[in-house]
């Protein structure tokens, strides 16, 4: 609610505005999250279906988890990536997402 008393402390409550200078997720940005997403799901699913059949494979389980783990610290790397980071980023998931759909 805005208490007209204090109109200041309105300004002090919101995030500052960034500008488009600044590294993260501009229009490439954007697109490299997705891919992360995608690829984070890919290993979700594959977790999910791994641990749903009789005999898990606990290493196997394991390290899609694990590889889902690095899609989250990734994901929430991007925002203050750098324009070197974001284009390792970019290979990355590029080649993962070419691993696990086979394009």
């Amino acid at each position: 609610m805005n208490d007209p008393a204090q109109p200041e402390q309105q300004s002090f409550d919101q995030d500052p505005p960034t500008s488009g200078s600044e590294p993260g997720p501009a229009d490439g940005g954007a697109t490299l999250l997705k891919k992360i997403e995608r690829v984070a799901a890919w290993y979700a699913e594959q977790a999910l279906a791994e641990n749903r059949t009789p005999s898990p494979d606990a290493a196997r389980l394991e390290r899609l988890l694990a590889e889902r783990a690095e899609c989250a610290a990734d994901r929430k790397a991007v925002d203050d990536a750098d324009e070197a980071e974001l284009e390792r980023l970019q290979a990355l998931y590029d080649a993962k997402l070419a691993e696990i759909t086979g394009e």
